[in-house]
């Protein structure tokens, strides 16, 4: 169901499991719904959690910051930016590859990373 697609990994995550497997019921082009649902005070939660468990892990950091600066907490979004920048020196926008198969996802990703701070 949908409201299990949408909430099931939180409760999983909060039974100590380190992952959930779901069928899609969907094609190629709607697979990333139930996984994008602009809740971001979750994702910022899940994403300073996941920051924590995997301190060497980059690439959470980046979703963190995307995370930060879609729940409009530029402040936040700009610090973990920063930290981004501290641990990988040689990051920029321009070589980063961004994992989802929807353009304007990429896009918007991209965008969110720029307002934080991340450089071109």
């Amino acid at each position: 169901s949908v409201r299990k697609r949408s909430t099931g990994a939180i409760e999983a995550a909060k039974r100590g499991a380190l992952a959930i497997v779901i069928r899609s019921a969907g094609t190629d082009a709607t697979r990333f719904a139930h996984t994008g649902q602009v809740r971001y005070d979750d994702a910022v939660k899940w994403g300073k959690l996941s920051a924590t468990e995997n301190p060497g892990f980059t690439s959470t950091l980046r979703y963190l910051a995307a995370a930060h600066t879609a729940a409009g907490e530029h402040d936040e979004a700009k610090k973990v930016a920063a930290e981004v920048v501290r641990r990988e020196p040689n990051f920029h926008l321009g070589n980063y590859l961004i994992p989802f198969r929807d353009k304007a996802l990429n896009e918007q990703h991209r965008a969110r990373l720029k307002e934080a701070g991340l450089p071109e």
